[in-house]
Protein backbone atom coordinates (compact mmCIF):
# COMPACT_ATOMS: atom_id res chain seq x y z
CA UNK A 1 0.00 0.00 0.00
CA UNK A 2 1.51 3.28 -1.12
CA UNK A 3 1.55 6.29 1.14
CA UNK A 4 0.13 9.45 -0.43
CA UNK A 5 1.49 12.92 0.19
CA UNK A 6 -1.70 13.82 2.06
CA UNK A 7 -1.30 10.84 4.42
CA UNK A 8 2.32 11.81 5.01
CA UNK A 9 1.33 15.39 5.86
CA UNK A 10 -1.37 14.21 8.27
CA UNK A 11 1.05 11.83 10.01
CA UNK A 12 3.67 14.55 10.48
CA UNK A 13 0.99 16.94 11.76
CA UNK A 14 -0.28 14.37 14.26
CA UNK A 15 3.28 13.67 15.44
CA UNK A 16 3.86 17.41 15.82
CA UNK A 17 0.70 17.85 17.85
CA UNK A 18 1.27 14.89 20.15
CA UNK A 19 4.92 15.63 20.84
CA UNK A 20 3.99 19.27 21.31
CA UNK A 21 1.52 18.23 24.01
CA UNK A 22 4.24 16.24 25.74
CA UNK A 23 6.56 19.23 25.51
CA UNK A 24 3.97 21.60 26.95
CA UNK A 25 3.42 19.24 29.87
CA UNK A 26 7.15 19.24 30.56
CA UNK A 27 7.29 23.04 30.29
CA UNK A 28 4.51 23.34 32.85
CA UNK A 29 6.44 21.06 35.21
CA UNK A 30 9.63 23.05 34.49
CA UNK A 31 11.62 20.05 33.24
CA UNK A 32 14.80 20.39 31.19
CA UNK A 33 13.51 19.21 27.83
CA UNK A 34 10.38 21.06 26.85
CA UNK A 35 8.26 22.09 23.93
CA UNK A 36 11.02 22.78 21.41
CA UNK A 37 13.00 19.63 22.16
CA UNK A 38 10.08 17.24 22.05
CA UNK A 39 8.50 18.85 19.00
CA UNK A 40 11.74 18.84 17.00
CA UNK A 41 12.51 15.22 17.85
CA UNK A 42 8.92 14.22 17.01
CA UNK A 43 8.93 16.04 13.68
CA UNK A 44 12.31 14.60 12.77
CA UNK A 45 11.27 11.05 13.60
CA UNK A 46 7.98 11.44 11.73
CA UNK A 47 9.68 12.88 8.66
CA UNK A 48 12.26 10.10 8.49
CA UNK A 49 9.55 7.48 8.89
CA UNK A 50 7.22 9.06 6.32
CA UNK A 51 9.81 10.00 3.70
CA UNK A 52 11.00 6.39 3.38
CA UNK A 53 7.88 5.01 1.69
CA UNK A 54 7.47 8.17 -0.41
CA UNK A 55 11.00 7.97 -1.76
CA UNK A 56 11.22 4.21 -2.11
CA UNK A 57 7.90 3.76 -3.85
CA UNK A 58 5.89 0.58 -3.71
CA UNK A 59 7.78 -2.67 -3.21
CA UNK A 60 11.22 -1.27 -3.96
CA UNK A 61 12.88 -1.58 -0.59
CA UNK A 62 12.45 -2.34 3.08
CA UNK A 63 11.12 0.88 4.62
CA UNK A 64 11.39 -0.49 8.16
CA UNK A 65 15.13 0.16 7.97
CA UNK A 66 14.47 3.89 8.23
CA UNK A 67 12.38 3.42 11.38
CA UNK A 68 15.22 1.34 12.84
CA UNK A 69 17.64 4.20 12.21
CA UNK A 70 15.32 6.59 14.06
CA UNK A 71 15.53 4.28 17.07
CA UNK A 72 19.32 4.27 16.75
CA UNK A 73 19.33 8.07 16.65
CA UNK A 74 17.34 8.27 19.86
CA UNK A 75 19.92 5.89 21.33
CA UNK A 76 22.66 8.34 20.43
CA UNK A 77 20.72 11.07 22.18
CA UNK A 78 20.61 8.75 25.19
CA UNK A 79 24.36 8.36 25.00
CA UNK A 80 24.63 12.10 25.54
CA UNK A 81 23.79 11.35 29.17
CA UNK A 82 27.29 9.98 29.59
CA UNK A 83 30.12 12.31 30.48
CA UNK A 84 33.34 12.20 28.51
CA UNK A 85 34.96 10.08 31.20
CA UNK A 86 32.16 7.51 30.96
CA UNK A 87 30.26 8.39 34.12
CA UNK A 88 26.53 8.74 33.71
CA UNK A 89 24.93 11.84 35.16
CA UNK A 90 22.42 10.83 37.83
CA UNK A 91 18.96 11.19 36.33
CA UNK A 92 19.73 11.89 32.65
CA UNK A 93 16.21 13.28 32.23
CA UNK A 94 16.31 14.46 28.63
CA UNK A 95 17.42 11.25 26.88
CA UNK A 96 15.30 8.97 29.02
CA UNK A 97 12.17 11.05 28.47
CA UNK A 98 12.72 11.16 24.70
CA UNK A 99 13.23 7.43 24.44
Amino acid sequence: MALSEWDALVRVAVATGLTGLLGVEREVRRKEAGLRTFTLVGIGAALFTVIGPLVAGEGRSDVTRIAAQVVSGIGFIGAAGDDLDGHCRPPAPVPSSLA
